[in-house]
């Protein structure tokens, strides 16, 4: 099974902000359908819970390409496979600008979700590899970090440019092509030979492992709460709360700060308390607030509460991210596109019952089930996940 070598690709700082930089890639069009979501809908004739049926679709195709991943990191590598997501990325976005009709929004909008299944997980796979594990929760802090802080300045261009095709042909598109040369220039295609791959046995040896199938778990149960903290978060401000575009706007540069803040910062928590308690702590918070975030009569209460919830949902990637792919090594690659396929899932799974709940019963039933399920991800966890570093110190 081919492993990356620290001696022949060195990960220098650039290389994890590289990394950091293409995660970013699919994110610019989900900004601009994040944001400009009420826009999309009136443009077409459509409801916002009909619109949004767009996010669905992106998180299909994610899942169904990252079940696939798991079998494609170990025969082509790494490398190229994130190559090619941020190269399906820009095709994406360009075709979204495009496109003439919703129907053929939502097909191109889709291969988004793909390339967001190539470049996560490879991404988090590569710091695995390459970063020593004293140093990785760190890294990761940064390879989260970078994300948020540019959402900071892109939610309120978005939010001044109004209209969501000026928005994906001035941001979204020129940020894809920036993020495909910095990744180019920093991090080699190396020739890698084709090889056999025991797929079987590398699934046997994941299905048989709880503590990381549980962990697979929390992705997908954390990325159903995030459809009401991050994706649809702005459109509750304005819809529930009649909150002006402009503001949401700026208060959604607020939660992409705390995201920052909290990613940035996460590795210190992940040090001092451990990847496992770390993780259980934060999500439990997590999840109460995004309940209350929905639940609050008052719209600068609710905004406070989301920023709040943005704080923790930064906090909780290193470790959760450090504690997954340390969970079997030897398929490093593999776990982490299937923890890319859960969080897919969930983010279907989520984008469906919030489209159904939002249509039948408004939007506190919506977020309340939504919520919930990050408070299940953290018992769930706490109850079956083992930390492998503190196991590994014990020995």
């Amino acid at each position: 099974m081919k492993q990356l070598n620290s001696k022949s690709f060195h990960a220098s700082r650039l290389t994890v902000y590289a990394l950091g930089l293409s995660r970013y890639a699919p994110r610019g069009a989900n900004l601009v359908v994040g944001v400009l979501l009420i826009e999309i809908g009136a443009n077409f004739g459509i409801p916002v819970g009909v619109a949004n049926q767009l996010n669905a679709t992106h998180s299909l195709l994610s899942l169904l390409t990252a079940l696939a991943m798991g079998y494609l990191s170990i025969r082509f590598g790494m490398e190229l496979l994130l190559f090619a997501g941020i190269c399906l990325s820009m095709v994406s976005a360009i075709g979204c600008f495009l496109a003439p009709t919703y129907q053929s929004l939502f097909l191109l909008y889709s291969l988004n979700g793909i390339a967001w299944s190539l470049i996560y997980p490879m991404s988090v796979a590569l710091v695995g590899e390459l970063v020593p594990q004293e140093k990785r929760a760190n890294a990761m802090s940064k390879l989260f970090a970078i994300p948020p802080i540019i959402t900071v300045f892109g939610s309120p261009i978005i939010g001044y440019i109004g209209d969501w095709r000026s928005a994906l042909l001035l941001y979204a598109i020129p940020i894809v092509v920036a993020s495909l040369i910095l990744v180019r220039l920093s991090i080699p295609l190396r020739r890698t030979k084709l090889m056999k791959v025991d797929l079987t046995l590398a699934f046997k040896t994941l299905l048989s492992n709880r503590s990381a199938l549980t962990c697979l778990t929390y992705f997908l149960l954390t990325s159903v709460t995030w459809q009401i903290v991050g994706v649809l978060s702005i459109s509750f401000l304005r819809e529930q709360h009649n909150l002006p575009k402009d503001l949401t706007s700026l208060i959604y540069s607020g939660f992409a700060i705390a995201v920052f803040v909290g990613a940035l910062s996460g590795w210190r928590i992940v040090n001092r308390y451990g990847r496992k308690a770390s993780t259980v702590f934060i999500t439990l918070v997590y999840g109460i607030t995004a309940v209350l975030f929905v639940l609050v009569p008052n719209a600068y209460v609710a905004a406070g509460l989301g920023i709040f919830a943005c704080l923790l949902s930064g906090l909780r990637q290193p470790a959760v991210n450090s504690l997954t792919v340390e969970q079997i090594p030897e398929i490093s690659g593999s776990v982490m596109s299937l923890s890319s396929a859960s969080d897919s899932m969930g983010g279907m799974i989520g984008a469906a019952m919030a489209s159904f709940l939002l249509l039948n019963y408004g939007w506190v039933t919506a977020g309340v089930f939504l919520g919930a399920a990050a408070i299940l991800a953290a018992v769930a966890l706490q109850k079956f996940a083992e930390d492998r570093s503190q196991a590994s110190v014990r020995q």
